[in-house]
């Protein structure tokens, strides 16, 4: 039985097809805020590396999710889980900042099952988030494609042939989305 308040995990993409509708990507984390008969849900789609920020808020089918293994984040487990967890890369400067993800048994007590956001961090080389810029403006032609301008800054969650998924990063440094972009625009920062 779902609970509100709960974590789900997507175990597929939706693509929202109506206004009140929200997408989802495979393995992103909700917040069940609401269920609408036995078919749909109300969720709130939170940025991985910090489950307590939302991205998107909406309905998608219930079908698509499954009990997630993490646990929602009280106080203490948020504050365990940033000392575990990337911080946001910042705007500037172009250094990245290293993601410093350590073994479960580093985890504190007080958090046992956070270390799986940890997982999910974005792709590293040496230890180091991989950015990039964008070199020229984008329209999104699909729902999960990105509309950026150029000098758009990402870091790269994993590489798929000419398309790149990608965190799309605020002026703060904070991701404002996540979604598909094209290789072809992208430069390394």
């Amino acid at each position: 039985m779902a609970k509100v308040g709960e974590l789900y995990e997507a175990a597929q993409d939706f693509n929202a097809a109506k206004a009140r509708q929200v997408t989802v990507v495979n393995k992103s984390i909700v917040r069940l805020v609401k269920v609408v008969g036995s078919t749909w849900w109300q969720v709130e789609v939170l940025v991985t590396r910090d489950l307590t920020q939302i991205s998107a808020k909406g309905f998608a089918p219930a079908r698509i999710f499954v009990a997630s293994t993490l646990v929602a984040p009280a106080s203490e487990q948020v504050a365990a889980a940033r000392s575990v967890a990337a911080r946001p890369v910042a705007a500037r400067p172009v250094a990245a900042r290293p993601v410093a993800a350590r073994p479960a048994a580093a985890l504190p007590a007080a958090a046992p099952r956070l270390h799986a956001a940890v997982s999910r961090l974005p792709a590293a080389v040496d230890g180091y988030a991989v950015r990039y810029r964008a070199t020229s403006a984008v329209e999104a032609r699909a729902a999960k494609q990105l509309s950026f301008t150029a000098g758009t800054e990402f870091v790269l969650v994993k590489e798929r042939g000419k398309w790149l998924v990608v965190d799309m990063l605020g002026p703060d440094g904070t991701t404002i989305g996540s979604g598909w972009a094209p290789a072809r625009v992208m430069e390394k920062v």
